[in-house]
């Protein structure tokens, strides 16, 4: 009769390989997932109020657990579909690994809950869809790339905000200042440099025109060759816009306009798609505003030139 822990044995060393696979960031990202996924932390509560959530490792790094179809979801169900019995079963790890190279995940701080529950759900609903629809080749599919949408409810502290990486995309709710100083500290403390290769800008000054000129947001692209840290800024303000509850679709068309933007698109259109500027309310509310079809394609190249950089960053 096989010694079950012989077994036991081959499976954990499957696991250990796979996660050998990972960097650093990515190995830590995944512990704090897959202790993430235990359960809901627990609560406290004082007398007189309500019970609160008390901070656990998935509230620590800039991409913690936050909806269902979290990485944390999909590494479990890997899991369960696996067959890992802790007995004698063997199954190959290797996949967890490649799920988390492909997610091109977008986080929304929002640390003093500007958008509820209902809000976050439709606007993830609405970005997830638009992105993961937008390849009509579709050479992103082919490769299992897959974009997300997350809410944070915190913001990072300066030192966290240079640990995001290539296949990552902060997004920052900022009040509207029109010095724009406000985002300029963000830009600084991701440690923008203030030269960046092909940018024919400077994207300090560039942030701070749009800011202080009536714009819903503006964008920081990460340039070509190496991908510095990209990253959004959404006007507070937009979050009452259309709606005093928030609109869903306003605001999933003011992220699309923007995360076009961080996919190295300098350009407006004039058609009243995505990537228009200046559009009504009424037209943001309207529908969710397709890209053209070049910038649809840009952004799909752009995607594949980040996950190729991942790789050689992973290898």
């Amino acid at each position: 009769m096989p010694d079950p822990r012989q077994g036991a044995a081959a499976a954990v060393a499957n696991i250990i390989a796979a996660i050998d696979q990972l960097d650093e960031r990515e190995r830590q990202r995944l512990y704090v997932q897959l202790l993430a996924s235990r359960g809901p932390p627990p609560t406290s509560t004082r007398p007189g109020q309500a019970a609160t959530v008390l901070p656990n490792a998935a509230t620590i790094l800039p991409s913690p657990v936050s909806n269902a179809t979290s990485p944390a979801t999909r590494v479990r169900t890997y899991l369960a579909e696996s067959g890992v019995s802790g007995k004698d079963t063997a199954p190959d790890f290797t996949g967890i690994a490649a799920s988390i190279r492909k997610l091109i995940t977008i986080a929304v701080y929002d640390p003093t809950g500007l958008a509820g529950t209902e809000l976050r759900r439709g606007v993830q609903r609405l970005v997830e869809t638009a992105l993961n629809g937008l390849d009509a080749t579709p050479s992103l599919a082919k490769r299992g790339i897959v974009f997300e949408l997350q809410w944070v409810n915190r913001d990072l502290r300066a030192q966290e905000r240079t640990r995001f990486g290539p296949m990552q995309c902060p997004v920052y709710l900022a009040d509207d200042d029109k010095s724009g100083s406000n985002i300029i500290k963000i830009i600084d403390e991701h440690r923008y440099p203030k030269l960046v290769p092909y940018m024919k800008f400077d994207i300090r000054q560039h942030a701070r025109d749009e800011w202080g000129g009536g714009l819903r947001g503006t964008a920081v692209p990460p340039g070509l060759g190496r991908a510095y840290n990209r990253m959004i800024f959404l006007k507070k303000s937009i979050f009452t816009e259309g709606d005093r509850m928030g609109n869903k679709t306003l605001i999933t068309n003011a992220l699309l306009h923007e995360f076009g933007h961080v996919c190295n698109i300098t350009t407006h259109a004039t058609d009243g798609t995505a990537m228009a500027t200046r559009l009504t309310t009424q037209r943001m509310i309207g529908d969710v505003l397709p890209y053209r079809p070049g910038d649809r394609d840009k952004i799909v190249r752009e995607v594949e030139r980040l996950w190729m950089l991942q790789k050689s960053l992973s290898s």
